[in-house]
């Protein structure tokens, strides 16, 4: 996918094949598609911890309070 998205993007820009792909999308600044696929799962897991996510989302990430308590009684 990045080089096709190389392809294109110099392509579009209308750049000779000479100039390198960290080039390109310094010049259009931009990330390359990883860094954006990263970026887009923490916005989608943020979204769904904050109520803004769709509601399938926010069923996966269902945080419960659990009132258990771990160390034994008479434990301090």
């Amino acid at each position: 996918m990045e080089d096709s998205n190389y392809y294109i993007s110099r392509t579009v820009l209308g750049l000779s094949k000479s100039i390198s792909y960290d080039q390109i999308l310094n010049y259009a600044k931009t990330n390359p598609l990883y860094k954006r696929r990263h970026y887009q799962s923490l916005v989608l897991v943020y979204k769904a911890l904050n109520n803004f996510g769709p509601s399938y989302i926010r069923e996966f990430f269902k945080l419960t309070t659990v009132e258990y308590n771990l160390r034994g009684i008479g434990t301090k």
